[in-house]
C-alpha cells in the first residue's frame, strides 16, 4: 500500500517548477531558499537535486511480484499536473483507489 506517493518529486515536481532564476541560484550557490512566496521558506540545496536524480522511478517499470494498492487523490492544490495518471502506464497490477 503506498499512501500519496511522489517519486521523483525532486524532479518533477520542484525542479521543473523552479524559475530559471532560482535554478541559477541553486546551481551557482548551492543552495537557494525555497519560493520566494512562502512565509518560512524551505532551503533547497544542489544535493538535494542531485541525490534526488540518482533515484529516478517514472519511466521505468518495477516488477514487485505482488499486488500494489495507491491511494491517492486525483487532483491537489499543491502538485502541478496529473502525474498519477502518468504513472498508471508502468503499473499494470496496480489498483488505484
Amino acid at each position: 500500500m503506498l499512501i500519496a506517493p511522489a517519486p521523483d518529486f525532486t524532479e518533477e515536481l520542484m525542479w521543473k517548477g523552479f524559475s530559471p532564476e532560482v535554478k541559477q541560484e541553486i546551481e551557482t550557490k548551492g543552495v537557494c531558499c525555497g519560493h520566494r512566496n512562502m512565509a518560512n521558506p524551505i532551503p533547497i540545496t544542489r544535493a538535494l537535486i542531485e541525490e534526488g536524480r540518482n533515484h529516478l522511478l517514472l519511466g521505468r517499470a518495477i516488477e514487485v511480484g505482488c499486488p500494489v494498492r495507491i491511494l491517492q487523490a486525483r487532483r491537489t492544490r499543491t502538485c502541478r499536473g496529473n502525474m498519477p495518471s502518468r504513472w498508471r502506464t508502468g503499473c499494470p497490477a496496480t489498483t488505484w483507489c
